[in-house]
């Protein structure tokens, strides 16, 4: 579409824009015959072959889809167009007015609006003598030992021990609750009550609560009982505040292996020395701190600017967001507990 296009443009709310395109007869005329051409190539229309008939008998077969196609390719290039003459780079897609009704005819103008919203528009305030509070990049020697010992613990391995069961350790057995048939528990938390030849790790997270400091000190064959008190939060509703007796009996105690960073270890890592991976680790450390640095600094200097100008927001773009933010805060309060009628008098306020 070569033609200068007439625009009026209108902004209805801020950051909104309206455009009404007029586009020209010779504009018109043109994509007639573009579209017609290609009907051309593959119309089949009685006793001509294909690309033969005339355009009398080409309208009069395909003149309601000639016309659909017609309309479509003037909005989608008159948009491109119009923005381009305009300047203006939509910040939500364009929609076009009243698109059902729109009508075409060879010999008159095309005339359609759209709608969108645009960035907002402001001026710059100055940034070059922002003062920042500094922001440290430094990796402490802790940080680069926890992140050793996280890299371990993944290597961890167990071994069966002859002594009693600490803290940390799995111990393998059977345990019941007492009068567990009687409870009216779901089937995806019967392993809650009746555990056959499993392995219980001592240690967060307990597969029961308080298992830690009751099965602690137990020895291979011994058979202990305990309370569990579950806490009114539990997250099984079926037992939660309810106190149970159980009995387990241990078959075997295992102890966690957690190998030590030797230069043998960190060839298997792919490094050439322990004091390699050391190095590395700091490396890496001190990168990710650097770029978290920066990006404080960009958020800092982002919210200096903010705090100094006001503008106007796309509405459609807020209106989008506020749906979003607000759709999020309704399923975090519903996972928290509440229900959809306590949160139904509440919409305005989290609206808000």
């Amino acid at each position: 579409m070569d033609s200068t296009l007439n625009i009026v443009r209108e902004e209805p709310a801020p950051c909104h824009i309206k455009l009404s395109v007029e586009v020209p007869v010779e504009s018109v005329q043109a994509a007639f015959k573009d579209v017609e051409k290609q009907f051309r190539k593959n119309a089949r229309v009685p006793g001509f072959r294909p690309g033969k008939a005339p355009r009398s008998l080409l309208v009069g077969h395909y003149g309601e889809r000639i016309n659909e196609e017609v309309i479509s390719k003037l909005v989608r290039d008159g948009v491109n167009d119009a923005l381009k003459q305009e300047e203006l780079t939509p910040e939500t897609q364009p929609r076009i007015d009243n698109e059902e009704n729109l009508a075409v005819e060879e010999d008159s103008p095309f005339v359609f609006a759209c709608e969108f919203d645009i960035a907002p528009q402001f001026e710059l305030p100055d940034y070059k003598s922002l003062e920042l509070p500094e922001v440290s990049a430094d990796v402490e020697d802790d940080a680069v030992e926890n992140m050793i010992q996280e890299i371990l613990q993944s290597r961890t391995s167990y071994e069966t021990v002859e002594r009693a069961a600490e803290a940390g350790d799995v111990v393998q057995g059977s345990y019941k609750a007492k009068d567990a048939d009687s409870l009216d528990v779901p089937e995806t938390a019967k392993f809650l009550l009746n555990g056959n030849n499993t392995w219980v790790a001592l240690r967060e997270p307990e597969i029961l609560p308080g298992i830690t400091d009751v099965m602690v000190g137990v020895e291979t064959g011994e058979t202990r009982e305990f309370t569990i008190n579950f806490p009114a939060d539990f997250y099984e509703e079926s037992l939660a505040g309810k106190n149970l007796e159980y009995s387990m009996e241990v078959t075997e105690v295992q102890a966690p292996q957690t190998p030590e960073l030797t230069d043998d270890l960190a060839k298997e890592l792919g490094a050439e020395s322990a004091d390699d991976v050391k190095g590395r680790i700091r490396q890496n450390l001190e990168m990710r701190e650097q770029q978290q640095a920066a990006q404080k600094q960009r958020d800092q200097v982002v919210q200096a600017l903010a705090d100094q100008v006001e503008f106007e927001l796309p509405p459609n773009i807020l209106a989008r967001r506020t749906y979003d933010t607000l759709s999020q805060l309704y399923q975090n309060r519903m996972s928290q507990g509440q229900s959809q009628e306590e949160l139904g008098g509440k919409i305005e306020e989290m609206r808000a």
